[in-house]
């Protein structure tokens, strides 16, 4: 099934995005939001393991340019820590260049999306990643 076609079975999945950038934050959500995703928002990864921590999240789309910690250390803190292990996170990398793609996979990264791409890869890869990693699967979303 098409999931660009499917939005009703996204309803109530919620995301936490991480991304210092606001105006790439505001593109990416309002597209998510037309989707039913219900969204939450951190600016840096202090943030987001605070936020994953008190309020359940079924993913986590981090956005690579971040300062304190890299992309990797609040991947493993993530998957460190008992409440926060399960929830996937999904990589949006503006290059590979600084890591290759099965280092970043190997950190604990689901799956890793070169930007630019297209609205339609991104929500079929969130979708492929929810159906494997999430008793909210997209399929059990309806």
């Amino acid at each position: 099934m098409d999931i660009i076609s499917s939005k009703s079975q996204l309803v109530n999945i919620h995301l936490l995005i991480v991304d210092k950038d606001h105006h790439q934050y505001e593109l990416l959500s309002n597209h998510l939001k037309n989707f039913g995703f219900i969204l939450s928002h951190a600016v840096d990864a202090e943030g987001a393991i605070a936020l994953a921590k008190d309020d359940p999240v079924d993913m986590i789309i981090y956005n690579w340019v971040l300062e304190k910690l890299t992309g990797i250390d609040l991947c493993r803190s993530l998957k460190n820590n008992q409440i926060t292990k399960q929830i996937p996170i999904l990589l949006l990398n503006r290059t590979t260049q600084e890591f290759d793609v099965s280092s970043l996979l190997d950190a604990g990264f689901d799956s890793v999306i070169s930007q630019p791409f297209t609205l339609k890869e991104f929500i079929s890869r969130m979708g492929a990643i929810l159906r494997r990693t999430s008793a909210k699967s997209v399929n059990e979303a309806v």
